[in-house]
């Protein structure tokens, strides 16, 4: 089980700046704290638009259908390795459309399926948000699609 939720105390702002890891990631610890505080896995972190950013320690993916969307790297996400290889194999794929774009909070309650991608864990799908459970299939595709890959490269 994988749970998360939305952090809303203080926002990350929008733009490339946000986009290097080593700038200020007080936020991003705020929002860890908040999810411990809750009985979270992890939180979302929102821009000053109330856009989708990213999780606490990753990029997030939502995925609708044969459509998988991101947050575009201008919403103030980190530009994160495993993210680049993701969208890399969804813009091979043929059963997958990638979309990098500004998505709203409410977006993750429409999906099918939520998942993170960090260098540490690769892939983690997410099983909860608030009150929705997640399939995870496609995500755990994913994992195998990814290991594949640093098998081979």
């Amino acid at each position: 089980m994988y749970k998360i939720d939305l952090y809303k105390d203080f926002y990350n702002y929008s733009g490339l700046l946000s986009t290097v890891k080593t700038n200020n990631r007080m936020v991003n610890v705020l929002a860890s704290v908040y999810a411990n505080e809750n009985d979270l896995d992890n939180s979302v972190i929102l821009n000053e638009n109330k856009s989708i950013v990213e999780v606490t320690n990753g990029n997030i993916f939502l995925i609708k259908g044969n459509s998988v969307k991101t947050p575009s790297l201008t919403e103030g996400c980190v530009k994160g390795i495993i993210r680049k290889k993701v969208i890399e194999q969804l813009k091979k794929s043929e059963h997958y459309t990638i979309e990098e774009t500004a998505i709203s909070p409410f977006e993750i309650q429409k999906s099918d399926e939520v998942f993170i991608t960090n260098s540490i864990v690769g892939i983690q799908p997410v099983t909860h948000y608030r009150k929705k459970e997640f399939k995870t299939s496609i995500g755990e595709k994913f994992i195998k699609t990814l290991n594949v890959l640093t098998l081979t490269s």
